[in-house]
């Protein structure tokens, strides 16, 4: 199981500016990227090769862009031995990202049988910025199953500093399956993917068949007439692709860093070509030797222990106490969870045309936004923020961030032109460890798991089923990882006890079975906890990379926490003590908009909570146009807004008691002036 939970969870996310600005809540924080993904592979043709009799390959178009030409090929080095991958064909392509260049690789299809075609796929190389201090190739594998590092490639540089970038060939990992790398889309069907939770609700005979009904329109969408061209998205064949791609470019033993699912990649890769790996960084690590349906279960558990250690939090912060009260965040959530089982709940919507709109909220929204914002400090604050509206019988932010996270406009329930994330990759990649033979045990199996669990999530592991019925493809591929008791290069394990995707566990088992490996413990933290602004992770990942060293003993912990600050519902005016706090009031609640949460930068305007409207665009900065927009009801507003990259905040307002200039810096450093009920206001604090 991957991270099926959340629309881009597990991808990295480089520290904000100053420490408070550009922390967008991470699971649709880089929508904006993971869109290319989608967009890209929509389309995408099959083609008969004639030379393998007919077989199906699959063909694609390079992105515009860069036109850089691609690594020179070198011989490999002579202590290799043979690759267990190898390439029929390369050609350069413009990667039209990141600066990178790209080369496509014609593969087999199955790099174990013969007569099975070829697939295309791609990836990204960044040359080290010194050739004469340069220390090797880092190979990025990214998380999903369904995500590509190449388009993630300027979120993954941003992490590194600069002297690795310095001394190090970058090597972007784009699986096949993903991106431009023959892709398995389905978009049309991703958007119209069963409710899983809700479905659940019903008898098992009429959940199989919207399993298998699902199923079937995906893959009929993805052009996968026939179900043993699945057998090709399984990791150990993209880790053979990898080492195809390493023999074309010369490279000798490569260090690995990965996250997430990416981590299943570095360790099948380790465990056939350990001689030809310097080091690994496995951040968030899954354990493959976990059968799959035991690591659903222990998954949906662990995403229910961090959302009850998250809404239990609440319970130590006043301010997160009186925005719930008299109930507390746990009442809310198993009170509103009790009623959605009933039915689902019409929320009315403000939109930009004025006239109000309906969204349907179910039971599978609650739990899919539940387990999609816990995956990260600030995220976890997020959640409680969206229930605390609803105990005030709020529910529009709820119901608008479930729509975006499942790719769909609030306020037109059109599908976004940016999807959040493509089922079809991911289901192609991450089913193939499944047994195909045993649908029926294998959904049966499923049912019992979720049955036994005690887990306010389990009902998500009914998605699942698409494995049962129809996604694993002929031939099981199982994460066959024996060989990794042979590596002796150092292995540095990244885990963080509140981590729900990859919970620690996994992280542990992995860490035992390595010769040369160190375990790092975040107490609380997140999902992938390197390249977040922690000295005492990301040291410890510099002095592996440039130093080669791994820190001493076989475990170290590193301090965290389970949630980002609290911020407080926004109130009338009058509620505030004054104006400066009613300002700042005012900048966070445009800063936890679900609407800017998820906007990928290109221009929007979206309703107000009660009127009126507000505009986004991006020139240098993302700015707002606010034209009588009701965040509270009753007060209108109008004005300009700026969030500038060094994270400075600066509004321009016409208030219905006044006109304000306001600025804050990073460090909360305020600025404000103008005239408030009449009386001229000059506040510096």
């Amino acid at each position: 199981m991957g991270d099926r939970f959340c629309t881009s969870c597990g991808l990295p996310l480089a520290p904000p500016p100053a420490g408070r600005r550009g922390r967008r809540p991470i699971w649709i924080a880089v929508l904006g990227v993971l869109v290319l993904t989608v967009a890209a592979g929509v389309g995408a043709a099959l083609v008969l090769n004639a030379e393998d009799g007919g077989v199906a390959s699959r063909s694609e178009s390079p992105t515009a862009g860069d036109a850089t030409p691609s690594p020179t090929p070198r011989q490999p080095a002579a202590d290799l031995g043979d690759a267990f991958g190898h390439a029929l064909d390369h050609r350069p392509t413009p990667c039209g990202i990141g600066g990178l260049t790209c080369t496509v690789l014609t593969v087999p299809a199955d790099h174990t049988r013969t007569g099975r075609g070829t697939l295309e796929v791609r990836f990204g190389f960044r040359p080290a910025g010194s050739r004469d201090d340069r220390l090797g190739t880092l190979v990025v594998a990214s998380g999903g199953p369904g995500t590509s590092a190449i388009f993630l490639s300027e979120i993954y540089l941003g992490m590194f500093p600069e002297e690795v970038l310095e001394r190090y060939d970058v090597v972007f990992v784009e699986p096949r399956g993903t991106g431009l790398s023959s892709p398995v889309t389905c978009p049309e069907a991703s958007v119209d993917a069963p409710d899983w939770t809700d479905l659940g609700l019903a008898a098992e005979a009429r959940v199989n068949q919207a399993a298998q009904r699902w199923v079937q329109a995906c893959l009929r969408e993805a052009q996968m007439e026939e179900v043993w061209w699945l057998d090709a998205y399984g990791s150990g064949q993209a880790a053979a692709d990898l080492d195809a791609y390493l023999d074309l470019i010369g490279a000798g033993p490569v260090t690995i860093y990965a996250d997430s699912y990416g981590t299943v990649l570095a360790q099948l890769y380790a465990a056939h070509r350990p001689e030809r790996v310097a080091a690994l960084v496995l951040d968030g690590a899954i354990d493959p030797e976990v059968s799959p349906i035991a690591a659903a279960v222990q998954q949906v558990d662990a995403f229910g222990t961090v959302l009850d250690d998250v809404l239990a939090s609440c319970d130590d912060d006043p301010f997160c106490v009186d925005d719930f009260a008299p109930a507390t965040a746990r009442e809310t959530w198993d009170d509103f969870a009790a009623v959605l089982r009933e039915g689902p709940m019409e929320v009315s919507i403000s939109t930009s045309r004025g006239a109000a709109s309906t969204i349907e909220l179910t039971l599978h929204d609650l739990v899919s936004v539940s387990g999609a914002l816990v995956y990260t400090e600030p995220d976890r604050s997020a959640l409680l923020r969206l229930l605390a509206a609803a105990a005030h019988d709020d529910l529009a932010p709820l119901a608008r961030t479930a729509a975006l996270g499942s790719g769909l406009d609030p306020e037109t329930g059109a599908a976004l032109e940016s999807l959040p994330v493509d089922d079809g990759a991911y289901f192609a990649i991450g089913c193939q460890v499944y047994d195909p033979t045993s649908q029926l045990g294998t959904a049966r199996a499923i049912y019992d798991s979720i049955a036994a669990s005690t887990s306010r999530l389990a009902g998500l592991a009914y998605s699942e089923l698409a494995c049962a019925y129809g996604f694993s493809g002929m031939d099981a591929d199982p994460n066959d990882v024996d060989g990794l008791e042979r590596l002796t290069a150092p292995v540095l394990v990244l885990g963080a006890t509140a981590d729900p995707a990859t919970p620690l566990r996994w992280g542990e088992r992995v860490a035992e079975r390595l010769q040369a490996a160190h375990l790092v413990v975040t107490e609380g933290g997140p999902h992938g906890t390197f390249g977040r602004g922690s000295r005492c992770i990301d040291d410890k990942v510099e002095d592996l990379l440039l130093l080669a060293e791994l820190p001493s003993g076989e475990r170290s912990t590193c301090p965290g926490i389970l949630t980002d600050w609290y911020v407080p519902i926004l109130r009338p005016w009058s509620a505030y003590a004054d104006a400066a706090d009613a300002l700042v009031a005012l900048e966070e609640e445009l800063w936890n908009l679900p609407d800017y949460i998820a906007w990928d930068g290109t221009p929007r305007t979206i309703g107000c909570r009660y009127a009126g409207t507000l505009s986004m665009s991006w020139l240098g900065s993302d700015r707002f146009k606010l034209d009588d927009c009701e965040l509270v009801d009753g007060f209108p507003i109008d004005g300009d807004v700026t969030f500038a990259l060094d994270g400075t905040t600066r509004m321009v307002l016409q208030l219905p008691n006044g006109e304000v200039e306001y600025e804050s810096d990073p460090s909360w450093a305020l600025t404000i002036s103008g005239t408030i009920d009449g009386e001229t206001i000059d506040i510096r604090r």
